[in-house]
Formats: structure tokens, C-alpha cells, sequence
């Protein structure tokens, strides 16, 4: 079998993590953008769980449409 070879894709990347999140603790989360290779963002919403688009809807929605706004698709 021939193996081909494709470009290296180097998405932007962004996490928003609630400070309140048991599951998901800061450690673990800090340390994501070690691994990706395109720009990574990393937000923190005080005071929310893992539920925050529950909690929070609005503060999610402001990060995400600042993410989108400054990152126009190219297509």
C-alpha cells in the first residue's frame, strides 16, 4: 500500500474551562496546549462548573464570538 503524504493542518484551538470544574481539574487543562500546534486560547470562567453553558450563557457566547470574530474562515 502506497503512503501519501498531506499537509500538516494547524487549526487554531480554544478551551474554556469553569474554575469549579471537579471532573476536569487545572492541572490537566493547563497543560492542552502543549499539544496542539496552531494558536491555542485558554479561558477560565470563575465561579462556573462543568455545566456552563448552563450557567454562564452568555460569558460563553462572548468568548466564542470574540474567538469567531477574530478568526474569519478563509474559505
Amino acid at each position: 500500500m502506497e503512503r501519501r503524504e498531506y499537509a500538516v493542518a494547524n487549526p487554531s484551538n480554544g478551551f474554556v474551562w469553569g474554575d469549579g470544574d471537579v471532573p476536569i481539574v487545572q492541572q490537566s487543562v493547563q497543560q492542552c496546549g502543549r499539544y496542539v500546534t496552531g494558536e491555542y486560547r485558554f479561558e477560565t470562567l470563575h465561579g462556573v462548573s462543568h455545566w456552563m453553558l448552563e450557567e454562564k450563557p452568555y460569558a460563553v457566547a462572548d468568548l466564542l464570538l470574540d474567538w469567531i470574530t477574530a478568526h474569519p474562515s478563509s474559505a
